[in-house]
């Protein structure tokens, strides 16, 4: 082959050589911008929502917002099947005009982590409609003094009530579950966590209404497990959502008054 014939051929090769990998790069930046944008629905759709959108939740309904550890956020169970989630639905489902509601807590959580998560917190609402607090169930778990959870879980009872505008008739407190009837709280000393939860329940609940905060108590529903192993997750120590739905039947009456008075 003569230098003449060979440039050009070389040329070609080139060239085609060059579309090849221009072609391959435009699919793989088309492909990276489908998976960029994909499953997420646009921020200004009606009912979207970062926490999931409950259907019929609208942005001029009662502003609700859950503080507590992983009872709060339904660790175990699917997020439709906390109860703050189940709280709301029924509201809704009473004709209660509902936000969706927002929720800070996390597995693991003491009175201690809880108070650093709301200080970080920077995307609050300035005050809520209602302000429900469950806390405390890790202090004992990790064997944190009672008097550091007292001092820390007043701090909290002062953060939801500053939340709620300071209208005490829109916050309320759960006592702490009982996780000694669990089969994981049947590995360690269960008459040592049923006494430590009633102590640390007990200064919960005189906390909880010399500042004139409603006090629910759940923890006789949570000992109900004891006889019923559909009411414990499938990790052997949280509740199942039949349990959370026992919780939220038992305050729902009250609740739906607190809002409506």
């Amino acid at each position: 082959m003569t230098i003449h014939k060979t440039i050009p051929f070389v040329y070609q090769c080139m060239m085609s050589y060059f579309h090849v990998i221009r072609s391959w790069l435009w699919m793989v930046i088309c492909l990276f911008l489908m998976a960029c944008t994909e499953d997420e629905p646009p921020k200004n759709t009606p009912g979207y929502s970062p926490n999931g959108g409950l259907e019929g939740t609208t942005e001029t309904g009662f502003h609700y917002l859950a503080l507590g550890d992983s009872y709060t956020i339904g660790h175990g169970v699917s997020k439709s099947q906390s109860w703050p989630v189940l709280l709301t639905k029924a509201l809704l489902e009473a004709e209660v005009s509902m936000a969706d509601p927002e929720v800070i807590a996390a597995t693991g959580w003491t009175t201690s982590d809880l108070l650093r998560a709301i200080k970080s917190k920077d995307d609050l609402r300035e005050t809520y409609d209602l302000v429900s607090l469950l806390i405390g169930v890790n202090n004992q778990f990790q064997g944190r003094s009672l008097s550091q959870f007292e001092q820390e879980y007043r701090a909290l009872l002062s953060e939801a009530l500053a939340f709620a505008g300071n209208n005490k008739n829109r916050v309320f407190v759960l006592s702490i579950p009982d996780y000694s009837v669990t089969p994981v709280g049947a590995s360690r000393d269960v008459e040592q966590i049923r006494q430590e939860i009633d102590a640390f329940n007990a200064s919960k609940k005189r906390i909880t209404e010399e500042m004139g905060v409603q006090y629910f108590n759940i923890t006789g529903i949570s000992r109900d497990a004891a006889n019923n192993p559909a009411l414990i997750a499938s990790d052997g120590l949280h509740p199942s959502g039949k349990m959370y739905q026992f919780w939220m039947e038992s305050i729902f009456s009250r609740i739906k008054n607190m809002l409506m008075s």
